[in-house]
């Protein structure tokens, strides 16, 4: 889900990115408890760092080739992935008679791409691409001012934007197509990676996380206790849904959970980097993009499959802890099986093509 900006891979930056799809894997598998509460927290915001601390501009020469090269390597998988998961969905749907308004009308979606409730019903997790899409391009330019000025447009449009989404009667400010209101509300968290990269860089960030081990993990448990402590007060928010509840309390989640998250990679990083293991969980890092395309009708199927089994409701099953906890486990299996012959099949169709 993030885009590198050179051609060495950057460990705790695709660690980071592993452990925060296995989050939004949970979350789209378990609902209603402390747990999913926790890490809609900060699991969104992350991507939307993580993105921002691998943003590079300089290396394209231009806004032109900027813009195609995002077209490219957002826009062009985003359509291909949705026009898959849709025809799957559309065969789904009609094979086990489910009702629904129309199975026409998501693949219309894709074109608006919102994150709002309702769309995209065939693969909501796809509104991110779009969205990232926004923040990418409207950060592009945001970038080349005083990062004074930078911060301060960055925090004017996330304040801007909750108070249109909460107060504004006379238009429905969700309704925006490609989740800007969504991409109004990250631009804080896009430019904050990559401020920090800026003023401190990546080399520096991983030598500080060499030393005091100890400290620094402690220091991102204590964080991680802020973000269930947030979470208990804040609840279910869905940034995909511009739903925040309190604003204050969901950013200073979002952060807490996020570099909680980042300086836990970055420790282990440096202790596991030989580890065969590790080195495995790197992959699904850097393939995150892939594994966010294609979990949901996954977990969709599973969760099918088990609630025939076990006779019970899709709820039910939804809200049982052990059952999520192996269907997270199932559809994460599942996914990353996949994963290997889709990377095969795209190195395969580049070498064709070039």
């Amino acid at each position: 889900m993030v885009e590198k900006n050179n051609n060495k891979r950057l460990d705790y930056i695709d660690a980071a990115k592993a452990f925060g799809m296995m989050a939004v894997l949970w979350g789209h598998i378990h609902f209603n408890d402390i747990s999913n509460f926790f890490v809609y927290a900060f699991h969104i915001p992350l991507f939307f760092i993580l993105s921002g601390m691998v943003f590079s501009p300089e290396k394209y020469g231009g806004f032109k080739s900027f813009c195609v090269r995002k077209v490219k390597s957002l826009l062009l998988p985003y359509f291909i992935y949705s026009i898959i998961t849709w025809i799957i969905w559309a065969a789904f749907v009609s094979v086990t008679h489910q009702q629904v308004d129309s199975i026409w009308a998501p693949l219309l979606e894709t074109v608006f791409s919102r994150g709002s409730e309702g769309y995209l019903v065939h693969n909501g997790p796809l509104w991110f691409v779009t969205c990232l899409f926004v923040v990418e391009l409207t950060y592009y330019w945001i970038s080349k001012l005083p990062d004074w000025l930078n911060v301060l447009v960055d925090v004017s449009l996330a304040v801007a934007a909750c108070f249109l989404v909460n107060n504004l009667k006379s238009f429905d400010f969700t309704a925006l197509p490609w989740s800007i209101e969504v991409a109004m509300m990250a631009m804080v968290f896009f430019a904050t990676g990559n401020l920090v990269v800026k003023r401190v860089g990546h080399v520096r960030i991983e030598a500080i996380f060499s030393h005091h081990h100890y400290l620094f993990v402690g220091s991102a448990l204590l964080l991680f206790v802020g973000v269930f402590i947030v979470a208990s007060y804040n609840g279910y928010p869905s940034m995909g849904h511009a739903k925040l509840n309190n604003p204050l309390l969901f950013y200073s989640g979002a952060f807490m959970g996020s570099i909680a998250t980042i300086i836990m990679c970055a420790v282990i990083s440096n202790r596991l980097i030989n580890n065969k293991l590790w080195r495995r969980l790197l992959w699904f890092g850097q393939n995150s993009f892939i594994a966010m395309a294609i979990h949901m009708p996954i977990k969709g199927f599973v969760i099918v499959c088990v609630s025939k089994l076990l006779g019970m409701t899709s709820t039910a099953v939804k809200t049982s802890v052990p059952l999520g906890i192996m269907i997270w486990v199932t559809v994460l299996a599942i996914t990353s099986a996949l994963m290997v012959y889709i990377v095969r099949f795209k190195k395969i169709l580049y070498k064709k093509i070039s």
